[in-house]
């Protein structure tokens, strides 16, 4: 569903954030935990608060209530 470059809109703060990698988190390949860093642009968007790292799930969940709005880059 994601991809790198895709971008995400938050809905409270109008900012911009653009997917950069999906990595592993628990570094298991038999359970993987799949999350996103995002690299995070607008007036709150503050180093180093500039690039956060959400689970894929936590995304979906996030999109689907609302908060963000997701954005293919294609």
């Amino acid at each position: 569903m994601f991809s790198p470059g895709d971008m995400i809109i938050h809905t409270l703060d109008n900012e911009i954030g653009v997917l950069i990698d999906r990595y592993d988190v628990l570094d298991r390949p038999d359970y993987p935990l799949w999350a996103w860093n995002i690299w995070w642009m607008g007036t709150e968007a503050q180093t180093p608060r500039q690039c956060h790292a959400y689970t894929e799930e936590g995304l979906l969940i996030l999109i689907d209530e609302g908060l963000f709005v997701h954005y293919k880059n294609s």
